[in-house]
């Protein structure tokens, strides 16, 4: 029988909910982005100690493999939708930490998952913005990839992105003009609490206002 009541040798996993929970809130994520996710990662925790691991150091990728393969509560193979919710949660807690750590490795790295069944196009899920938001933040001094999927967010396309100054940034209001394209037309969209944050950092950072191409 595993011993799960080892002291941990390093980091333990059940202190990286504390750790990734105040890393996302000094980037701006709100509670309610984090919830899933957190559900997700106790589930795991539990899981990693019943197989007798407790710190990060040992956390490999055919641990978490195994994870996203358990059966659920009703027993039988979970869905390829469950297992890429699975996938995506422990990533951004991973991702985070090995950003904020420096040495750790992310086990979610290399797993190769089914593919969903759904349509190619859809809608991002809260998880994966979040997965997003922080693959573009490699450090909590990084500006420019935030600001680019601040504005990606608010709908803005690539070549609207490449013209976007920080005139037509209204933090106030929280919204950006957006020029248009031959394909879009021109609009003022709505950003994100998340974006106004990532923008008011890159705004405080550039010298002739152009927040993507200087």
């Amino acid at each position: 029988m595993a011993d799960d009541t080892r002291p941990p040798r390093g980091v333990s996993l059940a202190s990286l909910e504390i750790e990734i929970q105040r890393w996302l809130t000094e980037l701006g994520h709100s509670e309610a982005s984090w919830t899933v996710t957190r559900a997700t990662f106790r589930r795991f925790v539990r899981f990693a100690s019943s197989h007798g691991v407790v710190d990060v150091v040992d956390v490999d990728a055919a641990l978490v493999q195994q994870f996203i393969d358990a059966p659920g509560v009703r027993g039988g193979s979970p869905s390829p939708a469950t297992q890429h919710q699975r996938r995506s949660a422990l990533r951004l807690v991973f991702r985070l930490h090995s950003k904020n750590d420096g040495t750790s490795v992310d086990p979610t790295l290399h797993l190769a998952l089914p593919s969903r069944e759904a349509d190619p196009a859809r809608p991002l899920t809260d998880i994966e913005i979040d997965l997003i938001r922080g693959a573009s933040l490699s450090t909590l001094h990084e500006t420019r990839l935030p600001a680019i999927v601040a504005l990606a967010e608010a709908s803005a396309i690539t070549s609207e992105i490449a013209y976007i100054t920080s005139d037509d940034v209204d933090l106030c209001t929280r919204t950006v003009r957006l020029e248009g394209s031959r394909n879009t037309r021109a609009r003022v969209a709505q950003l994100s609490n998340w974006g106004v944050a990532q923008l008011r950092r890159r705004i405080e950072t550039v010298d002739d206002g152009h927040l993507v191409y200087r």
